[in-house]
């Protein structure tokens, strides 16, 4: 799946980094969940405290079907309360991952590597 998605937990520098590419399938998106659950448990046990940086720069808007797993997979990971930030090169995409955030705490969208 290295091509749809990498999950790098970095322990010593205290940050998960989640970098997602194309469109994605369900069988890609259950492939992404495992992985991002293996990891968040990883970094509760090993670094707490961690930050999340999401690079979604390269990933363009999802379909309906795989953009509500997503919500589900943020809004089950909210009572971790890890700050989170998500890269997107589109408005339209902020929009988007904004929605999927909804009213999660420390969960933000940037259009910009740097603001993040």
């Amino acid at each position: 799946m290295d091509e749809f998605f990498r999950v790098e937990p970095d322990v010593v520098r205290r940050r998960l980094t989640l970098t997602l590419r194309g469109f994605w399938t369900m069988d890609v998106m259950n492939a992404y969940a495992d992985a991002v659950r293996r990891a968040l448990d990883q970094m509760d046990r090993e670094a707490p405290g961690y930050v999340l940086l999401c690079d979604a720069r390269g990933m363009p808007i999802q379909s309906r079907e795989v953009a509500d797993a997503q919500a589900v997979l943020i809004a089950k990971s909210a009572s971790r309360r890890v700050p989170t930030a998500v890269v997107v090169d589109q408005v339209l995409a902020q929009m988007q991952v904004k929605r999927m955030g909804g009213d999660t705490i420390g969960y933000r969208a940037f259009l910009d590597m740097d603001d993040a």
